[in-house]
């Protein structure tokens, strides 16, 4: 292997050295182009492989400090675990019914969307809108405060309001709760 490469390096010589010093000045700068270019590129290919690298590193540092902070994590989660019923997760039909009840107790006037249930692996969430017009703010904060006796099993993911000069608003509450879905070969 080493002959051969040395007989290819003595015929590249010979046929470099048999043209003119014109034909060699061009030959170089042929040669010097393509350099050129070969670096830029890797230049290229270089600076990608760094700004890779620039993001591992922020996702380490992001990773060690989830997990420098995961006992505070656990002790928290372990806090709401003590206060989590699962017996209490509200299914659809529990939470049209919840609704139309806070809402009725609130004495608004208003419209339900068929429920939603979208799975989650483990959870099944089903969500609603609720609609009510020309309401007052009492009523309004009064199905809130009725609503939020059931959290963390119901909860309000959106509340869009619009008033009117008489003091009355309408509303449009996105309200959402999660149960267990069954397991499965059960």
């Amino acid at each position: 292997m080493k002959r051969e490469l040395k007989k290819l390096f003595g015929k590249a010589r010979f046929w470099y050295e048999s043209k003119s010093a014109r034909e060699r000045f061009m030959i170089l700068g042929v040669a010097w182009i393509l350099l050129f270019l070969w670096f830029t590129a890797l230049s290229g290919k270089t600076r990608h492989l760094f700004g890779a690298s620039a993001g591992l590193d922020k996702r380490e540092e992001l990773a060690r400090l989830v997990i420098s902070q995961s006992p505070k994590i656990q002790k928290k989660l372990d806090n709401c675990l003590k206060k989590f019923d699962p017996s209490r997760t509200v299914s659809s039909i529990n939470l049209q019914i919840f609704s139309e009840n806070c809402a009725q107790d609130a004495d608004l006037s208003y419209s339900l969307s068929s429920i939603t249930t979208n799975d989650a692996g483990r959870f099944k969430i089903n969500n609603l809108t609720l609609s009510c017009s020309k309401a007052s703010m009492d009523s309004l904060a009064k199905f809130e405060d009725r609503l939020s006796e059931y959290e963390p099993y119901i909860s309000v993911s959106k509340a869009v309001f619009d008033g009117d000069s008489k003091g009355n608003a309408s509303a449009r509450y996105s309200i959402s709760s999660f149960e267990f879905a069954p397991e499965e070969g059960k």
